[in-house]
């Protein structure tokens, strides 16, 4: 009733309010006679404050820097405008996402607040050299982001997961566009769990997908300001960004290696319609995957990995 009062509306305009918060990811507990309790409040994104979380070169190559509410896709949203300029950078974060995507049409669940969807698109004057490692690369950037905010024992899993006590705490999707002699633009959609709703858990259980992590869960007192966790990772895509253009690869093949989730585990990967199976063997110069089944190594450029053992 007091809310109701406060905003000038009426109890039952809160309860539909309410229920179109719950939609978006934000979990309530009706409490009779008292009215509602918002079981997670969240921290909000602020423009102003992560601007003024970033060094003054990741501010100057900063083409555009967008807030969403709510959108679709943060991908989506920066494939629909003109590429920056090469060595700039444009970004697009949202609170929350209605069709987040993953690798190969899946669903990223974004609920409201609870973690971190981001954006980066970046030109390329012409495509750098193994180019089909940019994803590893940028998932070493986001490991980096999140050691730099406290965050440890992260591994790298093939080819676009970040991943804390054998469960996934973060994604990577990279979408393409231009020509292989360049321009070539590049936008790095990145989404890290923050918190992990039931109801987002059980979704992902449902489908058989690799159990999600929130920060949360892998250290209880690690409190990380989604402002500054947003401003570590704006500027760590930045600097893998200009570093990779430059030396492509060569730069992060190590740090990914030594993070390297499914180094020497068995595992299947289907590639197309064929499922392979043996021990992984780490990945090549080129980031291609490295699969050793029947005394023979096979250089994989693309699938999906399923575990079959246990850790």
């Amino acid at each position: 009733q007091w809310l109701a009062e406060r905003v000038g509306i009426s109890r039952t305009a809160v309860w539909k309010h309410i229920g179109q918060l719950r939609v978006l990811g934000l979990e309530f507990k009706a409490v009779p006679g008292a009215g509602y309790v918002w079981s997670t409040p969240i921290e909000l994104l602020g423009l102003d404050r992560i601007v003024s979380k970033l060094s003054a070169e990741v501010r100057g190559n900063l083409e555009a820097l967008d807030l969403l509410w709510t959108s679709v896709s943060t991908n989506d949203e920066l494939l629909a405008k003109d590429p920056p300029t090469p060595g700039r950078s444009r970004v697009c974060l949202a609170e929350c996402q209605t069709g987040g995507r993953g690798r190969r049409g899946r669903k990223w669940l974004s609920p409201l607040g609870s973690g971190i969807y981001l954006s980066q698109s970046w030109c390329f004057t012409t495509a750098p050299k193994k180019l089909a490692a940019l994803p590893l690369a940028a998932g070493v950037a986001v490991m980096r982001a999140l050691r730099v905010v406290g965050v440890k024992s992260l591994s790298l899993k093939w080819p676009n997961d970040v991943v804390a006590d054998n469960r996934k705490l973060a994604g990577i999707l990279v979408d393409l566009r231009g020509e292989a002699e360049g321009p070539l633009t590049a936008v790095i959609g990145v989404g890290i769990n923050l918190r992990v709703p039931a109801s987002v858990a059980a979704v992902i259980h449902a489908e058989g997908g690799m159990p999600p992590i929130g920060l949360g869960q892998i250290d209880a007192s690690l409190a990380v300001p989604r402002n500054r966790l947003a401003a570590e990772l704006i500027s760590a895509l930045h600097e893998a960004m200009c570093e990779f253009g430059e030396t492509g690869f060569s730069g992060f093949a190590r740090e990914w290696a030594v993070r390297d989730y499914l180094r020497d585990r068995r595992i299947s990967v289907r590639v197309g319609d064929r499922v392979c199976e043996g021990v992984a063997k780490g990945i090549d110069a080129d980031g291609q995957f490295l699969l050793e089944s029947n005394g023979a190594v096979e250089h994989i450029v693309s699938g999906d990995v399923t575990l079959r053992d246990a850790r």
